[in-house]
């Protein structure tokens, strides 16, 4: 009988492994003497959703900052974090329509006016200055190192005289309400840039209603009431399926866009509404307040809708298994904010501070640059894990050993010191990503199709662990799985025979052999 053996990749936060290969691992029969080790449990017979992929962004500010460096760092630079097979195979941008919070340059939006001045015919609408600040040549630059990468726009702003103030930006007064009147000619506004960029040979997969509909910032912003939300989608629905303005357009139009607690405590009603439910494409989440646990009940609510986490920066292998929390919680892609900023966090011309970006240039020597961790990071999941990949049944950390805490903005205090989540690919490949968040080694093992993989994974590292699937396994026996539910109640799962059964022994569901 042929041995099973998995690859294994390792990148360490203090930056001394970088998606390094190690030796091959052999499965082996499982040790029924282990109880001393942590223990995960894969079940490929059950799973969850599919996997859309990963990225970050293309706004102003990082292209600005692209532009800055030697055409042949930059080239290098964008193909490593793109490329499938030379790099991490990032498959999944967000870019801007107009100016977010991240700039280099004067706000704008693609139909600006002298006060009092309106153009619902779009008359005067231009993307001309974004082809001049090369956010249009990056893109397509971006596009040819990966023919499978999707793109995805927000726009933070409508054009000022759509707005009751008149402006791009909250400003002093943090204000800005959409003016209804004006939806419709929004509606055509967006029309107008998916076909722009697409006369560019930038197709756009993907656009959300609106970032953040109703933050109150002095950076450019939209307050959307939930009314003007639900009409804004069914304009842009029957926009985009007319002829009288143009050709058809395929864009999907997703939902919400704003932090996981606006959704609990207003959007998701989006979706009461029978047309708008039927209408949406799928629901954008933004982490930065809100229990996780929150987008499985969106799942569990609308499991027709999928779930994307479209924002959020996150560091270390922390933010390594806060990735993993994501997609235990139903999201299908994770999507970082701002690509690259220079060592003084520039360039930023609103109130808000940065943090560590994927990518940071020298502010006084821009080709001297560091790919830092959480680039790397994400290159566990994006270059191993391939678009369609299900989701496998797993323990999300051995509840011997480790606890979680949940927190509503995700600096939890107490989390796994050591996490997984596995998917399988289409072409049989079983991928398992485990994140030791503590600061000693740790030694786990993973059980599989009646066989174990064991490993000791240093402190503060993550891996990688691929493998070919096993045919068809016996899964006479399991070892138990504590899944912790949205509610905070433990069910301890049995899996005996294709069974599962709660501590109480009801049937829970059936699985195929």
């Amino acid at each position: 009988m042929e041995e099973r053996k998995a690859e294994v990749w390792y990148s360490s936060e203090s930056g001394l492994l970088v998606l390094e290969r190690q030796g091959d691992l052999a499965f082996g029969p499982p040790d029924t003497a282990a109880d001393g080790i942590r223990t995960f449990t894969l079940d490929d017979t059950l799973t969850y959703q599919p996997y859309f992929g990963m990225g970050a962004s293309l706004e102003e500010s990082s292209v600005y900052n692209l532009m800055r460096m030697s055409e042949e760092n930059r080239e290098a630079v964008l193909k490593y974090l793109l490329d499938p097979q030379e790099g991490l195979g990032w498959d999944v941008m967000r870019i801007t329509f107009g100016t977010s919070d991240f700039t280099g340059r004067e706000w704008y939006s693609y139909n600006d006016n002298p006060p009092g001045g309106t153009d619902t015919s779009m008359a005067h609408f231009s993307i001309q200055k974004d082809i001049d600040y090369h956010l249009i040549a990056v893109i397509k630059q971006a596009l040819s190192y990966n023919p499978e990468l999707k793109i995805i726009a927000s726009a933070w702003s409508v054009p000022g005289w759509m707005k009751d103030s008149g402006r791009l930006e909250g400003g002093p007064e943090k204000s800005g309400k959409m003016k209804s009147e004006y939806l419709s000619a929004l509606a055509l506004y967006y029309r107008r840039a998916i076909e722009a960029y697409a006369e560019q040979g930038i197709p756009i997969y993907a656009m959300s209603l609106h970032n953040e509909p109703g933050i109150h910032v002095d950076y450019p912003m939209t307050e959307l009431s939930l009314q003007q939300q639900i009409e804004l989608l069914k304009l842009l629905k029957q926009e985009f399926a007319s002829t009288d303005n143009g050709g058809q357009i395929a864009t999907q139009v997703w939902v919400h866009e704003f932090n996981i607690y606006d959704w609990e405590r207003q959007n998701r009603q989006i979706y009461t509404d029978p047309e708008a439910y039927a209408l949406s494409d799928g629901t954008a989440f933004h982490d930065y307040w809100g229990h996780l646990s929150s987008m499985t009940a969106a799942h569990e609510a609308y499991p027709d809708k999928p779930i994307y986490m479209t924002e959020r920066s996150v560091w270390g292998t922390r933010g390594a298994d806060r990735i993993i929390q994501y997609f235990r919680n139903y999201a299908r892609s994770y999507n970082a904010w701002v690509t690259l900023l220079d060592t003084r966090g520039q360039p930023n011309v609103s109130s808000t501070a940065a943090g560590r970006t994927l990518v940071t240039i020298d502010a006084d020597n821009a080709d001297n640059y560091t790919i830092n961790f959480e680039a790397h990071m994400m290159g566990h999941f994006s270059k191993f894990i391939k678009r369609g990949a299900l989701r496998l049944e797993s323990n999300y950390f051995d509840a011997s050993y480790d606890s979680h805490v949940p927190k509503m903005n995700g600096e939890e205090e107490q989390r796994p010191g050591v996490s997984n989540i596995a998917f399988k690919n289409d072409d049989g490949t079983i991928v398992m990503i485990v994140v030791n968040s503590s600061s000693e080694p740790q030694t786990f093992r993973a059980l599989y199709a009646d066989d174990e993989l064991r490993d000791m994974l240093p402190g503060r590292t993550l891996a990688t662990y691929r493998w070919t699937a096993k045919s068809k396994g016996a899964y006479k026996e399991r070892a138990a799985i504590v899944d912790v539910h949205p509610e905070g109640e433990r069910i301890l799962r049995l899996s005996m025979n294709g069974t599962a059964f709660n501590l109480n022994g009801f049937q829970l569901d059936r699985f195929e052999e």
